[in-house]
């Protein structure tokens, strides 16, 4: 037992860590809550990111019994330096019981991939060309958020919620095709930072660019052009309880989610001009013509966005019997873009996808249970468009999948 001094020197650090530990809550609700309804959270996060990619510079030659053009790759390595703030505020007010609105903005990003970065280059010394070139120098895509909600509870309606959301994006990585490094100097109707958005001669290899000036390459950048994407997801939780006899045990899990973007995509159409007339050794005239690239955009939706995801979750409850029955649909998706013809344009098609999981309590904590995982085996489908129909270009084939087995839980 402690003696009678020794328990009063240990109330007071006691007492004091509960004196901090109020103030620290009187200064939260002090800054966060605003009258008993209203609550305001601020706030901002730093990043700062240093990367270093490698890579090797390769010349190929298909004639050549090893793919190279008799030089040996070079490996070498490029350092960068990223720094973000991504702010946010989130706001939430309680009108009722049972009612309360949502509202959020705040900053987000998206990084690149690696291959992307990666600062491989594949010049092709047989044709002139250049087969494949990234770019470590590309930022990470930022977007700003902007989310608007609410949602209503009751016993019988269960959770129902609709939220708004709005993103705008700036430096979404995009690969634009048909950039010619050596005439990065010829470039016209562009935005005026593009070229800082362009790797330049010193990132190439000039020497082979000197002797193939005309050589073009595909090459991601930050697309200077700002994406949009703008939707709104409806959700309704709810257990039919009031329902008569075995429907008491229906749930509902229902999410719907309707998603339009929008964006233009760069690319580059390659024109001459005649720039000045030359006279030569007899007065014949020569037209001097001056080949430049010009920017051009097209615009539509933004890669990889679904316009719609639909959620549907029925179950049944009885007893120690408990029964799911899922099903997902999403609308067609644009995966890749030909920048001048929508019709080259590819698809991954629409999807419909079937699950169901049972479970049967035995005794306890014991348990049978089963899922059955695409029923139907969908088949995702990928397709150009074309004036006499879809065109397929793969599809990827995962089949049925059953499981059963016996949990315990302890």
């Amino acid at each position: 037992m402690p003696s009678k001094n020794e328990l009063d020197l240990e109330m007071p650090e006691k007492q004091n860590i509960n004196d901090i530990k109020e103030i620290l809550l009187n200064i939260q609700n002090e800054l966060f809550n605003i009258g008993t309804d209203l609550t305001v959270v601020p706030g901002v996060r730093y990043e700062e990111m240093r990367n270093t990619y490698s890579a090797y510079l390769v010349y190929t030659e298909g004639a050549n019994q090893d793919g190279l053009a008799g030089q040996r790759p070079v490996w070498r390595s490029i350092n960068t330096t990223n720094v973000n703030y991504f702010p946010s505020v989130n706001i939430k007010y309680k009108a009722g019981e049972n009612l309360q609105f949502m509202g959020a903005y705040y900053s987000s990003t998206a990084r690149p991939n690696f291959s992307d970065f990666s600062p491989l280059i594949d010049y092709a010394a047989d044709n002139g060309t250049i087969n494949a070139s990234s770019n470590p120098y590309l930022k990470p895509a930022i977007a700003q958020n902007f989310d608007l909600g609410a949602s209503l509870f009751s016993n019988t309606i269960g959770l129902f919620s609709a939220n708004f959301f709005y993103k705008e994006i700036k430096d979404l990585v995009y690969s634009i095709p048909s950039y010619m490094p050596y005439k990065r100097a010829d470039i016209v109707n562009a935005p005026s930072d593009l070229l800082n958005r362009l790797p330049g001669l010193s990132y190439f290899d000039s020497t082979f660019l000197f002797i193939h000036q005309s050589a073009t390459t595909s090459i991601p950048i930050n697309n200077p052009e700002k994406a949009f994407i703008r939707g709104i997801e409806l959700s309704w939780q709810t257990h039919l309880w009031y329902l008569p006899g075995l429907l008491s045990g229906l749930v509902l899990d229902l999410n719907l989610s309707f998603i339009s973007s929008h964006t233009y995509y760069p690319y580059f159409d390659a024109a001459s001009a005649v720039k000045d007339t030359l006279w030569t050794t007899g007065h014949t005239r020569i037209r001097k013509i001056d080949y430049y690239q010009d920017y051009k955009t097209r615009p539509g939706s933004v890669l990889n966005q679904p316009k719609a995801i639909y959620n549907v979750i029925i179950g049944w409850d009885y007893l120690g019997f408990s029964s799911r029955v899922s099903f997902r649909y999403q609308r067609t998706t644009l995966t890749g873009l030909d920048a001048k013809f929508s019709l080259a344009d590819t698809y991954y098609d629409n999807v419909l996808l079937v699950d169901v999981s049972l479970k049967q309590k035995i005794i306890g904590n014991l348990a049978l249970f089963t899922n059955f995982t695409n029923i139907g085996s969908h088949v995702d489908d990928y397709f150009y468009t074309s004036p006499n129909g879809n065109l397929p270009t793969s599809s990827q084939t995962y089949g049925f999948n059953a499981q059963f087995g016996v949990s315990y839980n302890y």
